[in-house]
């Protein structure tokens, strides 16, 4: 068997849903010019190809039972995808090491990555980029967290999808509740609510209503995407792990019940943080009966969570 079709069924019997194999030379224009992941080779001077990988986040969630007031998380996160995958990339990394052959797994952080995925996925064939910067793959829309390594080794690259564009289609533009795709590929991430969400302190008064009941990031300009829009139709989510929470029992989550529950999915917010967009999310949902938990919180020994519940109850006509 070909090296390169051995790596693929290494991937495939591994749980990946998909691979593609590209060029290891650089990304000419890439658009942080002092990156490291301009150019594959200032990792790995002797890159010859990448192994992209992918792995659908849907699959592992499942649609929740009725709850009461609900809060939901970004699907990827759900999933436990919230950093690129490196783990998964362990077996076609020692399978090639084992045949005398260099290979560096990329980063799970997206700051430290070695590669660019979302390019390299394109030029791997997996996809193609779409207008909110992610990569839509026919099999499973932008429903899906990349991962990567660079070897020397010679394998068979794959082709780009040419003929794969979004088109006059400005769905995600027109959908992100902040305005963060300021332009089709460019996204202002500090505007975008998966860095508002994720971030300590206070959120600012002028997108406070536009975050909705969301919790843990945003997937919008996903959800609105004609491309993954049908797959969400298609696919009965028969996972395991839920994406929408009863925001009341989140709420009432110690720090160790907090890291007893989600800590297997390896998210990076703390329990200050995930509480203050819980109980933002209750405000924007304006149910009166959680005001005597926003009474409790209002006088809480963190400032960011008094803060947060004050402006809460004043949504409910307590205050």
């Amino acid at each position: 068997m070909k090296l390169t079709d051995r790596i693929r069924e290494i991937a495939l019997s591994s749980g990946l849903d998909l691979v593609g194999i590209a060029s290891g030379d650089s990304f000419k224009g890439y658009r942080w010019k002092d990156s490291i992941m301009r150019d594959p080779k200032l990792s790995m001077p002797e890159a010859r190809s990448l192994v992209i990988v992918g792995v659908c986040d849907l699959k592992k969630l499942r649609e929740p039972q009725a709850i009461g007031l609900t809060g939901r998380v970004a699907r990827s996160y759900a999933a436990g995808h919230e950093y690129n995958l490196v783990d998964e990339l362990i077996p076609i990394k020692e399978f090639l090491e084992d045949h005398g052959y260099q290979a560096q797994i990329s980063s799970g952080s997206i700051a430290q990555s070695t590669i660019p995925l979302k390019l390299a996925a394109v030029r791997a064939g997996l996809g193609w980029q779409g207008k909110h910067s992610l990569v839509i793959t026919p099999e499973y829309g932008s429903w899906v967290t990349f991962g990567g390594l660079m070897t020397n080794a010679p394998l068979d690259f794959d082709m780009p999808l040419s003929d794969k564009n979004c088109g006059r289609c400005t769905a995600c533009i027109d959908g992100c509740p902040t305005g963060a795709i300021r332009a089709p590929y460019i996204v202002k991430m500090s505007a975008c609510l998966d860095e508002t969400l994720n971030t300590p302190g206070y959120i600012p008064d002028d997108i406070k209503d536009r975050i909705g009941n969301r919790i843990i990031s945003c997937d919008v300009c996903q959800e609105v995407c004609p491309n993954s829009k049908e797959i969400l139709k298609k696919n009965i989510l028969t996972g395991k792990l839920p994406y929408k929470f009863d925001l009341l029992e989140l709420l009432n989550l110690d720090e160790r019940q907090f890291s007893s529950v989600f800590g297997k999915l390896n998210w990076s917010i703390d329990v200050v943080t995930f509480k203050r967009n819980v109980i933002l999310a209750l405000g924007n949902i304006g149910d009166r009966s959680a005001s005597k938990e926003l009474e409790r919180y209002a006088i809480h020994g963190s400032e960011v969570l008094r803060n947060i519940s004050n402006w809460a109850l004043k949504k409910l006509h307590i205050v």
